[in-house]
């Protein structure tokens, strides 16, 4: 294994109805595999409001994380846009990765039009996140984009999808304030499958 690296998982706020707030399976599944490759990961949890951008700012001055990760929806872009700036203005050199639904399909777009985003994962990012940790040379790792040499972007070639999803840890639900989200909303959420069968035409 290669040397243990810092990892902030950030939890992005953004509004949604009232009852929907959900602990995202997306990012717990990511801590699980992470923790699983004995690195040392933190998530910080803004979806609550009484979280404030200062308290941000001083969870990464003191944990100091060599990556930070965040996971994006359409609704939650421009807030993590904004968090994402405030950790390069913190230290420039801290690896900024964007996965998510809402970046999967314009990685391009999203490296050219933000200069404090490193690297754009696309579809499942779990393994993804791995190789990067494990500092597996950019070039090898499927699914991600990258500015290349004089901020060339660079799109990798897909991997093959997780068909299987019992071959994960199970998400590490308790690395959310999993009170706060009991508090709110007693349902939770679980995954049963990926991918989908039907192939709708406008999905």
């Amino acid at each position: 294994m290669n040397h243990r690296k810092k990892i902030a998982v950030i939890n992005q706020r953004y509004w949604v109805p009232d009852g929907l707030i959900h602990l995202p399976l997306d990012l717990a599944y990511i801590v699980s595999v992470l923790k699983k490759e004995w690195h040392d990961v933190k998530v910080f949890d803004m979806v609550f409001g009484d979280v404030s951008y200062e308290e941000l700012d001083s969870f990464l001055l003191d944990f100091a994380p060599d990556i930070v990760v965040w996971s994006t929806v359409t609704k939650s872009y421009a807030n993590v846009l904004e968090v994402m700036k405030r950790v390069k203005d913190i230290d420039f050199d801290t690896l900024t990765v964007l996965t998510g639904e809402h970046v999967t399909f314009i990685p391009e777009e999203v490296l050219t039009r933000h200069s404090y985003i490193d690297i754009v994962t696309s579809f499942e990012a779990e393994y993804i996140l791995k190789d990067i940790a494990n500092a597996l040379p950019y070039t090898e790792i499927l699914w991600i984009s990258y500015k290349g040499e004089g901020w060339q972007i660079v799109i990798n070639d897909p991997r093959p999808a997780i068909l299987d999803i019992e071959s994960l840890p199970f998400p590490d639900r308790r690395a959310f304030p999993l009170d706060k989200y009991l508090k709110h909303d007693f349902e939770t959420t679980i995954q049963t499958t990926r991918w989908c069968y039907k192939k709708c035409k406008f999905c």
